[in-house]
């Protein structure tokens, strides 16, 4: 029990500590991955685009305008059906996470009852050194 508390105050230490270089690599997987879809996008445009030339003999210009055009139509399509779906998406994951945090909070009512007067005696200490040190840690 003390080593599971121990264990959550040090990897939010080493989380609080490496804050910044976390998120710089969270930034940075994004890029890739952003790069890597526009990549894939530029290849499907592409290929379109010859497909276009060949089958309806138009040129640059005109097969770019179609894609465009097909584009800006299917993402007003997709909007629209968000916007329909968007009630019932909310209300799903609004009951969803209420659920899942009330079985959470459950869970952890349960344990708090499971243990014996010392072991909450225990278990109150550690977490309130740890967050004890965690202070004193971050008003350095």
């Amino acid at each position: 029990m003390l080593l599971r508390v121990a264990r959550q105050f040090a990897l939010l230490f080493v989380v609080i500590l490496l804050l910044d270089d976390i998120i710089d690599f969270v930034i940075e997987v994004m890029h890739f991955l952003f790069e890597l879809l526009h990549l894939l996008i530029e290849v499907i445009e592409g290929f379109v685009e010859e497909v276009l030339e060949h089958l309806l003999h138009t040129g640059h210009h005109a097969s770019e305008t179609i894609i465009v055009n097909v584009v800006l139509v299917v993402v007003i399509y997709g909007l629209y059906r968000l916007y329909r779906a968007w009630p019932h998406v909310y209300r799903r994951l609004k009951r969803k996470g209420r659920a899942a945090w009330l079985r959470g909070k459950r869970r952890k009512y349960d344990y708090w009852l499971s243990l014996s007067p010392r072991q909450k005696i225990k278990l109150t200490a550690a977490y309130a050194i740890g967050i004890a040190l965690m202070l004193f840690w971050l008003t350095l």
